[in-house]
């Protein structure tokens, strides 16, 4: 299936299942060996891009080539590294491909369809455990053993623990009640970071990042929209929000680096993503907002990183959600008092300074060969700092890389860069890539192609 739905044009789902866990990937490339063997390159959700990868080649290619491809064997056993503490590996009633199709034309929330229940799920980091859930009328999750509290004053109303399908009970999964804001505490076990989740009709939030030591105590508050953390040590904090409004599916994906002990907190809606920094100094923010509904196309949307005093706040507005990728966001930055210290309207497409990328190669004599990479630019400011790379990889191996630094005055119009390598004879996958980085703005463009080496 992985073959004939890559050959219509079509990106299909990969399952994998290890042991009581399980995850999502989409497969973009297939490389077919001539044992039977065959290499999935994927689009993994928890290998994303990262900017530093820019001027690093070995880790972009470690990245790409290494943690984003699941390896299968002859025989149907396949591997892959992802992000996962240990490589995951299964049989292959342990990867299920499913074509695009079954999302349907109009994707939704994952959330209950029947819309009665939140569902409540604390991150298995092992550096922090839930204590104590409380909803906005003080009534417990938890009793003083620490199990579900049947105390009819003080319990949370229909409350539950969720099954779990290997019967490990160590990081419960709770049943809620389908409207209300819940705070919960959370103790550190041990050095690390700790993290937690609620899915809501119509709402889901993700927290990870929060340091943790033995004995500090974070709490979060989950609700209708929004996310309020006060945290005893900080972190780079990382948060996922997804909300539903009809047929509109907003998302933002966002990091908060440097954040200090004290109250952060987020929310998002039609009206845009607002953050709140009360913690002990200033934090950098940077976040990615998407869409989709019936009315526009979606899109989505990186927005530049922002430096946000003590006190301070920012709201990042769409103009038109419908044309995220297209129109103007408006970020606003305000300091302790509410004065506005920033306003800017930001465009995802300003950034186009990379019209066209090709890769090519030719033999010159034995093993040496030149690959070619040529791009076309549009107005490279100047100052920015330009990246023409290669690297080329031989069965799901990085086996050469390149990378040169082009002044930005010499980056106009079509440019050929060419790379003298070394390639035994063989059959090689080149990519060329060509990078104009400016602040926070950033254009790229990059191209593939096979080369038998002879």
């Amino acid at each position: 299936m992985i073959r004939s739905e890559l050959a219509a044009g079509r990106n299909p789902f990969i399952a994998l299942a290890n042991g009581g866990a399980g995850h999502v990937v989409v497969a973009h490339d297939l490389i077919e060996h001539a044992d039977g063997s065959y290499d999935v390159e994927v689009y993994d959700p928890n290998v994303e891009f990262l900017t530093s990868e820019l001027g690093d080649p070995a880790a972009h290619a470690e990245r790409e080539g290494d943690r984003s491809v699941i390896r299968v064997s002859p025989g149907g056993f396949w591997s892959h590294r992802g992000m996962y503490r240990d490589t995951w590996r299964g049989a292959s009633r342990e990867m299920v491909v499913a074509p695009l199709g079954v999302l349907g034309r109009q994707p939704v929330m994952p959330t209950d369809p029947f819309g009665v229940v939140s569902l409540l799920v604390p991150l298995a980091s092992g550096a922090s455990e839930v204590t104590q859930v409380t909803d906005a009328q003080g009534r417990r999750l938890l009793d003083a053993e620490g199990e579900l509290n049947t105390d009819a004053k003080t319990r949370l109303p229909d409350a539950a623990v969720v099954p779990t399908a290997t019967g490990d009970d160590s990081q419960p999964t709770y049943a809620l009640s389908r409207k209300g804001t819940y705070t919960q505490t959370l103790v550190g076990t041990k050095t690390g970071t700790g993290g937690t989740a609620l899915l809501a009709p119509g709402f889901g939030a993700q927290v990870s990042g929060l340091d943790a030591r033995k004995g500090t105590r974070d709490t979060v508050r989950l609700g209708a929209g929004g996310v309020d953390l006060d945290a005893a040590l900080g972190g780079d904090l990382r948060v996922a929000l997804a909300a539903a409004a009809g047929s509109d599916q907003f998302g933002a994906d966002v990091r908060v680096d440097g954040a200090d002990a004290g109250g952060h907190g987020l929310d998002l809606g039609r009206g845009g993503l607002a953050y709140e920094n009360e913690g002990a100094g200033a934090s950098t923010l940077r976040a990615t907002l998407s869409w989709s509904g019936k009315r526009g196309t979606p899109g989505s949307v990186s927005l530049p990183s922002l430096s946000v005093p003590r006190g301070g706040a920012v709201s990042a507005r769409p103009a038109r959600w419908g044309r995220l990728a297209s129109d103007a966001v408006v970020i606003t930055v305000r300091d302790a008092r509410g004065r506005v210290v920033r306003r800017v309207r930001f465009r995802a497409s300003q950034a186009r300074r990379v019209a066209r990328v090709r890769v090519t190669a030719r033999t010159v004599r034995g093993t040496r060969r030149t690959i070619s990479v040529q791009a076309r630019f549009r107005s490279v400011p100047k100052g920015a700092k330009v990246l023409v790379s290669v690297h080329a990889r031989r069965g799901g191996k990085l086996v050469k890389t390149d990378t040169r630094t082009v002044p930005a005055s010499r980056a106009r119009g079509a440019q050929t860069y060419r790379f003298p390598v070394d390639l035994a004879k063989g059959r090689y996958r080149l990519y060329g890539s060509a990078v104009v980085i400016r602040d926070a703005e950033v254009s790229s463009g990059s191209a593939r192609r096979t080369f038998a080496a002879r």
